[in-house]
């Protein structure tokens, strides 16, 4: 590797290991944000026996302290919080650097039905030269076969020259987004093939906004790290200026509602690229309450919308609406909340002329940046990341 890729490495890793002694050919990349998960992931590694397939590779989060492994594995620590999206870049670079013939990328709690599909969908990768997806269901749906899909994360195979032409996880982003922005890539360049008889269970999360909203810590970044991957996509794609109108309107009328400046903050600051992770989960609109351990979940995006409407009439009427597995509880008058609804209403089209400012200048600043991320440029790249990281370590701790 040259100087200014080791540069680079130093730059974005503060500590490695490995136990490998004799390398495969396969290697499994995947984040690591909890201990346990990692441990239990481990185990399901060794209980499947897919542990003797293929080798390991995990990138610590910055704050998290290396683990004895059991199983054949490369760790790396973020030297910077570096987010979901730079640490799937950074796993899926380090593969390929690593020159394994596929890399699988997953994330750390989602597992694969079987030792005996791990092996088919590696086998067709190797053959098909194409990235294989199996199908991804949630744990807690009741019929999850019906409204699976695939996702670029989830025990997705990458023979290794994948990389070279359509590129890796862009990092920008720093949570969320890296998946959609990432699977466009790879449709547009028809390199996408789904193992349909296979399947990979995943656990749901912050699946409405009223979730987001009661844990925005955790998942503002990830509404912002959306919107970034939309301006991205705009080259590309006239469609993803219409849709990030939309999801720019979506998330203001909801932070109008509920008054929340932690959200108008995260959405105001995406023209920017600038990083922001709020202080507090301090929702005093409402409280959700686990009432069943699985539910029916949508299949299309018209029927999550319908269902927020649903959701939003019924705490009107009754102060309580039912969402999937939980129920949400309104703490405030349902004359607040009907004022709120009103005053998001009005302020629907300043939305849009500032959504279609903030539009143009995001597109603006997103030509700053590399991209996409391939290997030429990767090293460019990881330098630009670690200066945004940088200017905004303070607003992200």
């Amino acid at each position: 590797m040259d100087k200014i890729f080791k540069e680079n490495l130093k730059m974005i890793i503060s500590s490695y290991k490995s136990n490998i002694k004799k390398r495969k050919d396969i290697i499994i990349v995947s984040p690591v944000g909890d201990i346990k998960d990692l441990k239990n992931f481990e185990k399901y590694l060794k209980k499947e026996g897919i542990d003797k397939l293929a080798d390991l590779l995990f990138v610590y989060k910055y704050n998290l302290d290396f683990i004895s492994h059991k199983i054949n594995s490369i760790c790396v620590k973020e030297k910077i919080p570096l987010g979901t999206s730079g640490a799937f870049f950074l796993a899926a670079y380090l593969g390929y650097l690593f020159n394994y013939k596929v890399i699988v990328v997953n994330d750390i709690d989602a597992y694969i039905d079987s030792k005996k599909s791990f092996i088919e969908c590696l086998n067709l990768a190797l053959k098909e030269k194409k990235v294989i997806f199996p199908i991804v269901s949630a744990l807690g749906d009741i019929s999850p076969k019906n409204i699976s899909s695939y996702n670029v994360n989830g025990f997705a195979f990458y023979p290794r020259e994948i990389f070279n032409f359509i590129g890796f996880y862009t990092p920008y982003f720093f949570r969320g987004g890296e998946d959609f922005e990432f699977l466009e890539r790879i449709k547009k360049e028809n390199l996408l093939e789904v193992k349909d008889d296979v399947y990979v269970y995943h656990q749901r999360a912050g699946y409405s906004i009223f979730h987001k909203l009661n844990a925005k810590r955790k998942f503002y970044p990830y509404v912002a790290g959306l919107m970034k991957a939309h301006i991205f996509l705009t080259s590309n794609y006239f469609k993803y200026n219409l849709f990030f109108l939309i999801w720019y309107l979506y998330y203001s009328f909801f932070a109008d509602v509920f008054s929340d400046s932690d959200l108008k903050k995260t959405i105001n600051l995406v023209k920017d690229f600038s990083l922001f992770i709020p202080k507090e989960n301090n929702n005093e609109w409402f409280e959700i309450k686990q009432i069943y351990q699985k539910a029916n979940y949508p299949k299309t995006w018209l029927e999550r919308f319908l269902i927020t409407l649903k959701m939003i009439l019924s705490l009107i009427l009754t102060k309580k609406a039912v969402i999937y597995t939980d129920e949400v509880i309104l703490k405030k008058s349902r004359i607040n909340f009907i004022l709120g609804l009103l005053k998001a209403s009005l302020f629907i089209p300043f939305n849009l002329i500032k959504g279609v400012f903030d539009l143009f200048q995001a597109k603006k600043n997103a030509k700053k940046f590399p991209y996409p991320v391939k290997p030429e440029n990767a090293p460019e790249a990881i330098k630009a990341y670690i200066q945004l990281i940088k200017e905004n370590l303070e607003n992200i701790k």
